[in-house]
Order: structure tokens, then C-alpha cells, then sequence
């Protein structure tokens, strides 16, 4: 009987594990440093890649808000490499609200298709106003070599 229960929860053990992750299923991880950012700031994001490609290529992330829009970002993977940084500045007109990571791919350099890498679950963040714009007025240029 124990055998029994044992292999009944081991079982419902895999098979939960099996939802989540597939066999062959290739995938990521974004983490960000600040759920909320200021339009004009540079949103940070960290992209894990779940195995090391052996060729170079590129990390796509797109975001999109729930208003429409959406604005790309994107990192160097070497070969051997598991993770890179993206940093841009979200646009000083991006629609304030939600916004959703609605897709992350590795795109080989030497071409050939896109490798879909989204992670279902929250991959969500918030615009908020930057408030104020403040710009400069003129310029003066001088020591002109």
C-alpha cells in the first residue's frame, strides 16, 4: 500500500512538473528591477536563457501595453552564454498603464528561424508619467580645434 501511495504521488508530482515544462521546450526567464517605470527612463531587464546556445545570436524582447503600442529591445548572446542585459529607454510618449512582455526570441546571427523563448506568467510592469520635460534652450560651441 505505501509502494502504492508512494507511486500515485510521484506520479501527480510528474505530471504537475509536465504542465509547466514540456519536453524540448525551450525557455526564459526576464527579471526586472523596477515594476513601475517613468516614461523616458531606460527600463533594465536580465533575460536567462534555460541552455547556452552554441552559436551567436540575439535576444528580441517586446513589450506591449494594453492601450496598443508596443517597443523592442534587444542583447548579444554569445555561444556558451546563459544571460544578457537589455537596457532602453522606454519612449516620453509610451501610453501610460499596463505593459506586458509579450514575447522573447533568440535569433541567430547567421540567420535561419526565430526561437520563441516567452515564459508564461506575470511579465508585467507599469508606465508611469515622467511629469515635466525639462530641455536645454540653445547651445554655445567654442574651442574649435
Amino acid at each position: 500500500m505505501r509502494k502504492f501511495v508512494a507511486g500515485v504521488a510521484f506520479g501527480i508530482l510528474i505530471l504537475g512538473l509536465g504542465v509547466r515544462i514540456s519536453r524540448g521546450q525551450q525557455s526564459s526567464t526576464v527579471q526586472m528591477a523596477h515594476k513601475e517605470i517613468k516614461q523616458g527612463d531606460i527600463l533594465n531587464l536580465d533575460v536567462t536563457v534555460d541552455k547556452a546556445p552554441n552559436l551567436t545570436g540575439t535576444i528580441q524582447v517586446i513589450a506591449t501595453s494594453d492601450g496598443g503600442g508596443d517597443f523592442g529591445m534587444t542583447c548579444h548572446l554569445d555561444p556558451g552564454q546563459t544571460k544578457c542585459g537589455v537596457g532602453q529607454n522606454v519612449p516620453l510618449d509610451a501610453k501610460l498603464g499596463k505593459w506586458t512582455i509579450r514575447q522573447v526570441a533568440f535569433i541567430p546571427s547567421a540567420g535561419g528561424p526565430m526561437k520563441d523563448l516567452t515564459k508564461q506568467g506575470d511579465l508585467s510592469f507599469q508606465i508611469i508619467a515622467h511629469g515635466d520635460v525639462i530641455l536645454p534652450d540653445g547651445a554655445t560651441i567654442s574651442d574649435i580645434r
